[in-house]
């Protein structure tokens, strides 16, 4: 299911896209994000989306031909940045199924988001609230969103979203 509209403005709410250079989303899917995410960018802004779905990377590269969209593995951000000549990214905004990922490519992942942040950097996500009840995958997810950001806030659970999620807000990535 497409995450409702709720959770997209919930999603990037704290992002500040209005005075970004670079944003990257990670699993863009069918684009409930990503249509918020051009809607408040600004136009000379840089856009780069990464997932693993070549019909989802097609129908969005025909919607948002100003952006970038790679079909990849989202531990492959730094890959991309390198081949815009973008030192770093300002946000990165993701729609993973982290509970469904393996803790190994999870940590892989966020270790590519830290280092692919800039200082000041801000990283959004969500997670659905079942998932950390029956999901080690998430809860593990949880714990590694702590490790990497000096700063982490939750955001009240959207109900109206199906499944319910609320979102992680990071800030000041940790680097080791």
């Amino acid at each position: 299911m497409p995450s409702t509209e709720q959770l997209a403005k919930m999603v990037i709410c704290k992002a500040q896209l209005n005075n970004i250079k670079v944003i990257v989303e990670l699993g863009p899917g069918t684009g409930s994000f990503t249509e918020l995410i051009f809607k408040e960018m600004p136009k000379n802004a840089v856009y780069i989306g990464l997932d693993l779905n070549p019909d989802f990377i097609q129908q969005l590269q025909k919607k948002y031909t100003s952006g970038y969209f790679y079909c990849d593995s989202a531990e492959n951000i730094l890959r991309y940045l390198s081949l815009h000549k973008i030192a770093h990214a300002d946000c990165i905004i993701s729609g993973l199924p982290w509970a469904l990922i393996p803790v190994e490519k999870q940590n892989d992942i966020m270790k590519s988001v830290v280092s692919a942040l800039g200082e000041s950097g801000h990283f959004s996500t969500f997670t659905y609230i079942h998932s950390l009840v029956f999901f080690k995958n998430a809860r593990h997810y949880q714990k590694r969103i702590q490790e990497s950001f000096k700063n982490v806030e939750k955001s009240p659970i959207v109900w109206n979203n199906f499944p319910p999620a609320f979102t992680y807000w990071c800030f000041n990535p940790v680097r080791v």
